[in-house]
């Protein structure tokens, strides 16, 4: 659903439990909203889940086609 809200929405504010995809729909957005025509994502996150993200979107690469220019 958060994919869809972002596509239909231009942006989306994903608040749902442990576990629920919240990384992986975050690498994916950016991929998602390039064919819209948007160039420049946000993502906002605490500090202290920088690098926990990072190597999340690393393993996302490999089965998903996702950005990498962030």
């Amino acid at each position: 659903m958060a994919l869809l809200e972002l596509w239909e929405c231009g942006g989306a504010w994903v608040n749902a439990r442990v576990g629920a995809g919240k990384t992986l729909v975050s690498a994916l957005a950016p991929t998602l909203m390039a064919a819209k025509g948007f160039t420049r994502p946000l993502l906002v996150i605490p500090a202290s889940l920088r690098e926990k993200t990072d190597i999340e979107f690393r393993e996302a690469r490999q089965h998903w086609k996702c950005a990498s220019q962030y």
